[in-house]
Formats: C-alpha cells, structure tokens, sequence
C-alpha cells in the first residue's frame, strides 16, 4: 500500500543533512527508489572557518559519501546512479 501510494510521486524532504533526514532520505533511495519520481531535498548553504561558501549541490555530494549512502550504493552501482539523478536539492 505505502508503495503503491509514492509511485510516481515527488517529495520534498526538509532538513534531509541532518540525522533523521538521512536516514529517511537512504530509506526512500533504498525501498521506493525505483517508484519516486523526485526527491527534492531542502539544503540551505553553509560557510566553511575559511569563508568560502559550500553550494547546496556539494553538500548533497558530502551526503552521499558518508558510510550510510555507500552502504545504499553498494548494493547496485548502476541503480544507484539512477536513484541519485533523482535526487535534486533546493536551496
């Protein structure tokens, strides 16, 4: 039922760096992946010590490299290069 309701559906995810929007966010890849049709994910910039500033697109990038994600990828490279299309952050 849950499955059937998200097909070809588009989301939006607010505070999708923090710890439970990860964890949502690798959910929604992992099991609906293949039946969303976009997960727009909320991700304001932020500053580094230096003062240069880390885009929403970079940090999306961060997101993806951490053990949680590779975890995800691992499974299937070549899905999770299409799930990761999916995935569209918004600043």
């Amino acid at each position: 039922m849950i499955r059937e309701y998200y097909t070809d559906r588009s989301l939006l995810i607010t505070g999708g760096t923090g710890f439970v929007g990860q964890a949502l966010l690798a959910k929604i890849l992992r099991d609906l992946g293949d039946e969303v049709r976009r997960v727009y994910l909320l991700i304001r910039p932020r500053r580094r010590p230096d003062g240069r500033e880390i885009a929403p697109s970079e940090r999306l990038q961060d997101l993806y490299n951490t053990a949680l994600f590779q975890w995800v990828a691992g499974a299937d490279p070549g899905r999770w290069e299409r799930l990761r299309e999916k995935v569209v952050p918004v600043a």
